[in-house]
């Protein structure tokens, strides 16, 4: 169908309120994936992502992608040693996962780092490098 107002101010009323009725709808589906949100995520992720700012602020030059990609730990201090951020949003004490200490060493080995290092950021944002006793004697015995 085609129509043409014969005065330029007229608008056709079946087509206007469809126009309105689209625009409806798209805001009803933008609310409702608003909605369905989880906040709880939401904030833990932010969280995470400024502990990963706040340790390559204060140590470290970051790497081209995240160690998801190149299996290669998060960051690389110095050129040499490899360094993954954990964020443990709900405690007070850092709590050490030797598995997570495994991984970040293994990562560091096929990146052709020295070592690998565990950056644990708590609730309160306090940050502690943690290595393996092997890796502590590799860093003090290059320097």
């Amino acid at each position: 169908m085609y129509w043409m107002p014969i005065e330029k101010f007229r608008k056709h009323l079946v087509l206007l309120k469809e126009k309105i009725v689209a625009a409806q709808g798209r805001l009803l589906n933008a609310r409702k994936e608003r909605l369905a949100r989880d906040p709880g995520r939401q904030r833990t992720a932010r969280i995470a992502a400024k502990a990963e700012r706040d340790t390559k602020a204060s140590i470290i030059k970051a790497t081209r992608n995240s160690g998801r990609a190149n299996r290669d730990g998060d960051h690389l201090v110095a050129g040499r040693i490899t360094m993954d951020t954990k964020l443990q949003s709900t405690r007070l004490e850092p709590v050490v996962h030797l598995h997570e200490l495994s991984k970040v060493r293994a990562d560091a080995e096929r990146a052709g780092s020295v070592l690998g290092c565990l950056n644990i950021r708590t609730k309160n944002g306090v940050g502690v490098v943690v290595m393996a006793e092997e890796d502590f004697a590799k860093l003090i015995s290059q320097e």
